[in-house]
């Protein structure tokens, strides 16, 4: 069905690229997520940055290929996962 592998964990350099996506998210609005896509629509890029002063613990939902799977992003950290499949989309993301 398809892959989530998570690329980095680093901190956060207050940057970003690609879209800005405001998925219908359980975990707190200081988790922030950008998404980039491949050309062909078969790969997608999320990174989630955490803002919020705490450690999170947070799951990637995302349609068309597997979940990320709940994982602690600590506070001024940054993740950047690939999802691979048929047109990945993030749909929301939860806290665990």
């Amino acid at each position: 069905m398809g892959t989530a592998t998570m690329d980095y964990n680093r901190p956060a350099d207050g940057g970003g690229r690609g879209d800005v996506v405001t998925p219908s998210a359980t975990a707190p609005n200081c988790i922030n997520l950008s998404v980039e896509y491949g050309s062909v629509g078969t790969v997608m890029w999320a990174t989630v940055v955490n803002r919020c002063g705490s450690n999170q613990r947070i799951n990637i939902v995302v349609q068309n290929a597997p979940d990320s799977g709940c994982f602690t992003l600590q506070n001024g950290y940054q993740q950047r996962w690939t999802f691979a499949g048929i047109n990945p989309k993030v749909t929301r993301i939860d806290s665990c």
